[in-house]
């Protein structure tokens, strides 16, 4: 057969096939073009945006700063405005002071922390009074002291006392009214009744201003400003460097790290603008910083202040590159899906395949459990389950079980346990009650063959919390149990086998000591009744694991209105004499009118003499133990406390435990088997109650027992309970 050949002149399928692989090769390419396009184009968009916003900020926090800035300087040079009413309230409380006394004032005023570098009061001198005046104040100590008057006639405002002496530009006795800028501070001062500023006081030194506060006369009534004159006695005067009153603010406001000018404005009406030296940075900052005015009133004149900040103040460097690591960052990610892409659709098969392996893996493992699994969806039916929990309630196959609802399941088990309506009743609480959890409940099968399986459920959830199902394991504890009641049998056998020859030794102890066999040493005395007392302690020992040993097999609790006053005197008659022998104060304070407590009687005498004997072992010759009895809503607490050695906080989460002795280097607690306590707490919840302890080492320790208080419609029950 000839085979015919290509046709030259049609496409070559062979190629057409390359090609389309070829196309396939570069599809990755291009996703990956796409992508790194994509996300360079939102990152660089991202970084502009997020540069803008920071540079916002660092606008908006120094604008906040500045405010804050602002607030804090006011708030300053108002308290500094005070001094000058300090001044005044002295002059006006003592208006015959001597040039001593006000050297005195103004020291103690600086001592105090005035920021004043001049104080001094500018009094009003009548004309007919400058002569005397003036000689007073040579007689207080200023012998060269005259009142220079310009033409010798008129009311005058000389300079008078001043501290210290030379600090004010005008001379003793020069009349200040005359000086342009200090007549228009005391004219504001005067007629506004407030401490009022003069412009600065610019000369050869550092920059000065002055503040005048008002001084009028004591008890007249003012509320005008012709009676503020009529008043007006002179003035207080307090002079500052403004360089050094700037200062302190401007360090406690944080602003030394930004441009500060401050212009003294004038007043309102008459506006004057004079530039304040401050000492800030030498340069001003960069462009792109911000810009903050400011006003302040100081003394009724204008302080401005022009606050210029650094590019990206109040801007970390880590903010300010920030967009450099969201670009770091953008590449980053475009990597990343990059590789994502590629990554994906290779490994795509090799992860449906993984997920076999591990679902059949998971699988094998909970078939092969020796627990009974099964899980139920929110609608209470089977959604998985395994053989070995079929086995349990008698199902050849686990597939059987899958869509049965819980109920089915319950009645098909019911007539193969033990308790069936106890079996349904409890299954039924357990669903109403979606987040329970249910850990290590008994469930006894008396047929096919008797098992006793241990049940544990949980309640499934999704991410959200929302409820979806239960989870139930069933457990094979039928040998556990068996040899948890052999050794109890065992225990109790021995036990009782111990406690009657125990009672012979003892008694023939007692004999023997007594003298019935004859008469014995001192020393045999000695020895005879170490024999009987560790006697006594083996049979406390047997008694305890008696009592465990009940407990933990179910123990007779017999419920019954008990009255709690002879239940008290027949526990103080049975252990007065051993109180009394270690010279122990027992008190009893037991509330009036305290109902009927709901327990058993000689359980509870049980629990009481417990508490009482371990304060006894464990509180040193002297102390107190003290009985008491009070409501407590609706329960009654019967307390037991004492002045003993008290427990340790990580000793006190052990005291409740079998076998447990809590000893100190204080006191050792002989006779005691570390039993007692267990047995107080399980009786105490066998009866229904509980029981709290608290305690501090050298302090003493309170045990609380709480149970119910008896209605009229309790009456006698016989309860068998079991552990």
């Amino acid at each position: 057969m000839e085979i015919p050949a290509p046709d030259s002149g049609g496409a070559n399928p062979s190629r057409r096939d390359t090609r389309r692989q070829v196309d396939q090769g570069r599809l990755p390419f291009f996703i990956a073009g796409a992508t790194l396009t994509m996300l360079l184009a939102m990152t660089l968009g991202t970084a502009v945006m997020v540069r803008t916003i920071i540079a916002n900020q660092s606008s908006d926090r120094f604008e906040a700063f500045s405010a804050r800035a602002s607030n804090t300087i006011s708030a300053e040079l108002r308290a500094i405005m005070t001094e000058a009413d300090d001044v005044s309230d002295l002059l006006v409380g003592s208006p015959d002071i001597t040039v001593d006394g006000f050297h005195d004032f103004a020291v103690g005023l600086r001592d105090r922390g005035a920021q004043a570098r001049t104080i001094g009061f500018i009094p009003l001198i009548r004309a007919e009074d400058i002569d005397d005046f003036a000689a007073t104040l040579r007689r207080q100590g200023l012998p060269r002291y005259e009142i220079a008057t310009a033409d010798g006639t008129g009311d005058q405002f000389p300079v008078a006392f001043v501290d210290p002496l030379p600090g004010i530009p005008i001379g003793p006795g020069q009349d200040l009214s005359q000086d342009p800028m200090f007549a228009a501070a005391m004219n504001e001062a005067r007629d506004t009744g407030r401490p009022a500023s003069t412009a600065p006081l610019m000369g050869d030194g550092p920059s000065t201003f002055a503040v005048l506060a008002p001084i009028y006369r004591s008890g007249e009534r003012i509320q005008s400003t012709d009676q503020r004159r009529a008043a007006l006695i002179g003035f207080g005067l307090t002079i500052y460097d403004t360089d050094r009153l700037l200062v302190g603010p401007l360090v406690r406001s944080g602003l030394l790290g930004v441009h500060v000018t401050v212009t003294d404005r004038g007043p309102a009406a008459a506006p004057g603008a004079v530039t304040l030296p401050v000492i800030t940075p030498a340069s001003l900052p960069d462009a792109g910083g911000s810009h903050v005015v400011a006003a302040i009133d100081v003394g009724g004149r204008e302080w401005r202040f022009d606050l210029r900040s650094t590019p990206w103040f109040g801007v970390s460097a880590l903010e300010r590159n920030v967009w450099m690591v969201v670009l770091g960052a953008g590449l980053a990610i475009t990597l990343v899906a990059t590789g994502a892409s590629y990554s994906l659709a290779s490994s795509r098969q090799s992860a449906r395949s993984d997920l076999r392996l591990m679902s059949t893996q998971l699988s094998v493992f909970l078939e092969s459990a020796l627990e009974g699994i099964m899980l139920v969806d929110r609608d209470q039916r089977v959604v998985w389950t395994n053989q070995a929990f079929a086995d349990a309630f008698g199902y050849r196959d686990a597939s059987e079980v899958l869509g049965l609802a819980s109920p089915e399941l319950e009645q098909g088990a019911a007539t193969s346990v033990f308790d069936p309506d106890g079996l349904v009743s409890r299954i039924d609480e357990i669903y109403a009650q979606k987040n329970l959890t249910v850990t290590a409940e008994d469930i006894v099968f008396v047929q096919p063959s008797p098992v006793t399986y241990s049940r544990t459920s949980v309640p499934v959830t999704d991410e959200d919390g929302d409820y979806r199902g239960r989870l139930w394991v069933y457990r094979d504890v039928t040998g556990e149990r068996a040899a948890e009641q052999a050794k109890g049998v065992f225990v109790s056998m021995v036990s009782h086998e111990l406690r009657t020859p125990l009672t012979s030794v003892i008694g023939f102890l007692e004999l023997v000591i007594s003298g019935a066999a004859g008469p014995i040493t001192s020393e045999s005395e000695r020895l005879l009744g170490m024999a009987r007392r560790s006697s006594e302690r083996l049979k406390r020992l047997v008694n305890d694991i008696l009592d465990i040993s009940r407990i933990e097999g179910g123990i007779r609790v017999d419920l019954a209105p008990v009255s709690l006053v002879p239940l008290v005197s027949e526990l103080l008659d049975n252990v007065r004499g051993e109180f009394e022998s270690r010279n122990l104060n027992l008190r009893v304070n037991v509330q009036p009118g305290l109902p009927q407590i709901n327990a058993d009687s000689s359980r509870l005498f049980q629990v009481l003499m417990n508490l009482l004997t371990n304060a006894y072992r464990y509180t040193p010759e002297g102390g107190q133990v003290t009985l008491s009895a009070q409501r407590r809503d609706d329960l009654v607490e019967i307390a037991v406390s004492d002045t003993g050695i008290g427990i340790a906080h990580e000793d006190q989460q052990r005291v409740f435990e079998r076998f447990v002795r809590v000893d100190s280097e204080k006191r050792k607690s002989p006779g005691s088997t570390g039993l007692g306590l267990a047995i107080a707490k399980s009786l105490t919840e066998l009866q229904g109650g509980t029981i709290e302890m608290a305690s501090e080492v050298g302090v003493g320790t309170t045990f609380r027992v709480l149970l119910k208080q008896a209605t009229r419609e309790d009456h006698s029950e016989t309860v068998n309970v079991a552990a």
